[in-house]
């Protein structure tokens, strides 16, 4: 067993248990170790609830998938590197998650795994770049949310020396000696500006190889540096925020925290732009909202672009004679329950190749909570 690395690849391998009976249990944790602490209880309370339940209702399956749930924390040595942890299990693979950001508690068996968490979670830990300028450096970290890592491989971090020689003007007699001594105090100052904005070109040459793959750039300085990276940086189209503060003083926690900020800022307000484009779409026939219309679209295949709240959850039926159609209250023929119709309903948008974007609770209360952009 491995920790799942929030890649496309493997979010594909957990779809393909789709039809499978599979146990997804997601525990908040708090501490920095988990051996014998009230975190290590409630990850064991919650897979003994899990246990319980699949000996109750799927007596054939139960002892694989208890099987291979003691498996985990038989062999499984636990540090934990965030706010939560999560345990997949059916029959034909077993994952473990470490959630860098909050999460809630669940058991959760049925057809397939919850992948809500795992797919918020990649939506917010998109890897950017965090550069921090001074009068006299430039250091690079890469960034994973509020986890900032500082970049040491020889061309990063660069210390700025001014070690240009000034002629010494000539003294001269009478009122215009002072006069003398200004102007070359102003010429000193030009040149200066004109050393310290080669300074921020060169830093500023070096970035590409670190911004590879659509990663995102958040900057802080002072103002003149800051200004001077804005007006000539050729990686703007990348630039995700300005933070006009010297943070070099800050203890790493405060820095992390200060720069996460400003990148999930950055993130809010790129939902908030799908949203806004996802009402444009609706004037061409090209948007569908509430459920049961995302539903039929989506098994339609038309689902390109999911736009749902995090924890907006929904009871639905469909009729074994006719899945196309949910329905939000039992039919009279036979039928099947779906305890969670938006989880099924984002993995049959990633099943064919669509992407789900999650936003704020409430955000989409105009759109009945759900909304899809088709791709006719």
């Amino acid at each position: 067993m491995k920790n799942l690395q929030f890649t496309d690849n493997n979010i594909a391998a957990m779809l393909d248990e789709n039809d499978q009976l599979c146990v997804s249990v997601i525990v908040p944790t708090h501490l920095s170790t988990f051996q014998n602490t009230e975190d290590f209880v409630a990850l064991n309370n919650a897979l003994t609830e899990a246990k319980k339940h699949l000996r109750a209702a799927h007596p054939k399956e139960a002892e694989t998938l208890i099987t291979a749930l003691d498996a985990i924390l038989d062999h499984e040595i636990f540090t934990v590197k965030g706010m939560g942890i999560g345990i997949y299990v059916s029959a034909h693979m077993s994952k473990l998650v470490y959630f860098t950001g909050p999460v809630t508690q669940k058991v959760i068996i049925g057809q397939g795994f919850e992948l809500r968490d795992i797919l918020y979670e990649q939506q917010l830990s998109a890897p950017y770049c965090y550069l921090m300028l001074t009068h006299n450096s430039a250091r690079l970290f890469s960034g994973t949310m509020h986890h900032l890592t500082e970049v040491n491989d020889g061309i990063f971090p660069i210390k700025y020396t001014d070690d240009h020689e000034y002629e010494h003007p000539m003294r001269e007699s009478g009122s215009h000696g002072n006069a003398f001594t200004r102007s070359s105090e102003k010429d000193k100052s030009v040149i200066a500006a004109i050393r310290e904005n080669a300074f921020v070109q060169h830093v500023d040459s070096l970035l590409e190889p670190y911004l590879t793959g659509g990663k995102m750039l958040v900057v802080s300085s002072l103002s003149k540096e800051l200004a001077a990276f804005k007006n000539e940086s050729r990686h703007s189209s990348a630039i995700a925020a300005l933070i006009e503060r010297d943070l070099a003083y800050n203890s790493p926690n405060e820095l992390e925290q200060k720069v996460w900020e400003r990148m999930y800022t950055c993130i809010e307000n790129n939902v908030a732009k799908h949203i806004a484009d996802y009402k444009e779409k609706i004037g061409a026939g090209l948007g569908v909202e509430g459920i049961e219309e995302v539903w039929q679209a989506a098994r339609q295949g038309r689902g390109a672009l999911l736009l749902v709240e995090k924890d907006y959850k929904k009871t639905g039926f469909i009729a074994k004679e006719d899945d196309t159609v949910l329905h939000l209250v039992p039919p009279h023929t036979a039928h099947e329950i779906l305890p969670d119709a938006i989880e099924k309903t984002i993995a049959l948008v990633l099943q064919k190749n669509g992407k789900i974007i999650f936003t704020e609770n409430d955000a989409l209360a105009d759109c009945q909570r759900i909304a899809l952009i088709t791709r006719y």
